[in-house]
């Protein structure tokens, strides 16, 4: 009878090790992903505020479009942000490239602290004026 309770002792402390084996490997999941959460809810104001970043450099380049004559201009420019932005390193430039004869591609590049973000802003010239017709993110 002895015997028969060994057995049973042996087969008790294998599940019990497979049961701890098996909590130290969901522990660790759990920890993963709970630093993954954490590093992204993390960078969200930062991407929020890039997003905005790129959104002023739109709102910029359709401005400017409004005094653009038949050609639009060569030569990139800057947006002045407010001071707090700006001694966050944070940061707009606007780079025309691909002109055609109606149509321009701006890319819009967008700084704010160590991170950046662009996209691409299509302009077609209809009649004397240049307008938006599409936008996407680089």
């Amino acid at each position: 009878m002895m015997r028969r309770f060994r057995h049973s002792r042996g087969f008790a402390t294998l599940v019990a090790l497979a049961l701890l084996g098996m909590v130290a490997a969901v522990t660790a999941l759990l920890i993963t992903n709970l630093r993954f959460a954490v590093m992204r809810t993390s960078l969200m104001p930062q991407d929020a505020q890039l997003r905005q970043l790129l959104l002023a450099g739109a709102r910029d380049v359709a401005a400017r479009a409004r005094q653009w004559g038949a050609q639009p201009p060569r030569d990139s420019w800057s947006i002045q942000l407010p001071s707090d932005l700006a001694d966050q390193h944070a940061g707009v430039t606007i780079h025309p490239s691909e002109a055609g004869a109606d149509a321009v591609i701006v890319q819009v590049e967008a700084r704010f602290d160590s991170r950046r973000a662009g996209e691409s802003v299509r302009l077609n010239r209809g009649g004397a004026r240049w307008k938006i017709t599409g936008a996407s993110l680089d």
